[in-house]
């Protein structure tokens, strides 16, 4: 009986021992799991919260330079972004494994965002570089033009100035004779009735053909005009001048013989007087008369 007795005992003991070795081997073993499991969330969360990828993914955001105001704006909102999630980042400090994820899947958005960026960027330098050249282009030739044009004017103005002058119809002979009232020369200022001058226009071959005025100018010795009014007058050079006498001439480009009269309504003085004709307002010939 006692023999029985103390079999049971040990197979009781016997059995505590293999469940207690059972359980701590289970224990042990989910022990071993669980601390694994802690040791890969650790290093998932240690990845993501050391905010290294982020700071350096903020820090090529402020890299990107881009005049583009859509873009910038865009940029600007990328980096605020990055810089919630650094700061939600900062407190959180413990992640499941859903957050992490999410993260991660931020991150790599973020990234490709950035790619997107500057794929654009490059594509507005390279059309405002395009641009540029073309506009440097326009107005590299438009200056040409200009140059050319000028060039052209100048020609154009130096083959005008050349037909104008080559134009002016020239005269020939002048001569100035004071006459009494019988037609013949007298220099005494008291028996002079008319001045009478005379002259030949030239053959010009470009000369205008018509009828123009031909005006005689007279100044006595004191510069005084004579003339029979101050309304008598005519264009040269800009200004109006009077005259002393005018007449018509038919001109058809071949040598005209003229005689002009200038009838006394002034007195005359003693001293040298000056005579010039005018055609077409250009003043063709000069000449001086001694009175007595």
């Amino acid at each position: 009986m006692e023999e029985y007795r103390n079999s049971n005992n040990n197979l009781v003991l016997w059995l505590l021992i293999v469940l207690f070795a059972s359980t701590t081997g289970i224990f042990a073993w989910l022990y071993n799991k669980e601390l694994n499991n802690v040791k890969i969330l650790t290093v998932l969360v240690g990845d993501t919260n050391d905010q290294n990828s982020f700071n350096i993914l903020l820090t090529e955001y402020k890299s990107i330079k881009t005049n583009n105001d859509t873009i910038k704006a865009k940029l600007s909102k990328e980096q605020k972004r990055i810089e919630e999630l650094v700061k939600e980042l900062k407190n959180t400090k413990n992640a499941s494994a859903v957050q992490i994820a999410k993260y991660k899947k931020e991150l790599g958005t973020l990234r490709e965002i950035m790619k997107s960026f500057i794929v654009q960027i490059d594509s507005l330098n390279t059309i405002n570089k395009n641009l540029t050249e073309e506009n440097t282009m326009v107005k590299t030739e438009y200056q040409k033009a200009r140059v050319t044009n000028k060039e052209l004017e100048d020609k154009n103005q130096s083959l005008k100035d050349i037909v104008n002058i080559a134009s002016v119809i020239k005269l020939r002979g002048l001569t100035a004779v004071p006459i009494n009232a019988k037609a013949k020369e007298m220099f005494k200022i008291d028996k002079i009735d008319k001045i009478k001058i005379s002259f030949t226009l030239e053959k010009n071959d470009v000369a205008k053909v018509g009828t123009r005025d031909v005006y005689v100018r007279i100044a006595r010795p004191d510069e005084l005009v004579l003339t029979p009014t101050e309304e008598e007058f005519f264009t040269y050079q800009g200004a109006k001048v009077v005259y002393s006498t005018k007449r018509q001439v038919d001109y058809n480009r071949v040598d005209t013989d003229m005689t002009i009269y200038w009838k006394k309504t002034t007195e005359l003085i003693p001293g040298k007087y000056v005579i010039d004709v005018f055609i077409d307002g250009n003043m063709i010939g000069t000449t001086n008369l001694i009175l007595k």
